[in-house]
């Protein structure tokens, strides 16, 4: 299950904005399809799942695109990340690294 503390290790490159959100799952069917993955809401009604809504090639401490990003995600079976490009028709390559404790 997904529990404990994770970070996210950001490269990006291009021109355009990147999103990061991560999806949950309790659904035991979920491990091996792509379905039945949602936005968690917390307490309030309010989402909970963005981990950086604008990394750019300027992002991070020395602004060359290359950050890392901490995130408590709610308690849950399966989770996955997506990422999107958010400046319409500008494009991004990214790399990314997934550390949990």
């Amino acid at each position: 299950g997904v529990d404990g503390y994770f970070s996210l290790h950001v490269i990006l490159t291009g021109s355009g904005t990147g999103k990061f959100e991560y999806l949950c799952s309790n659904d035991p069917g979920t491990a091996n399809a792509s379905g039945n993955f949602v936005v968690p809401t917390v307490v309030g009604g309010s989402t909970a799942a963005d981990i950086v809504t604008s990394h750019t090639v300027t992002s991070g401490p020395s602004s060359d695109g290359i950050a890392l990003y901490e995130f408590l995600p709610v308690t849950c079976r399966y989770m996955k990340i997506r990422m999107s490009e958010t400046g319409i028709a500008n494009s991004i390559t990214v790399t990314a690294w997934l550390g949990v404790q």
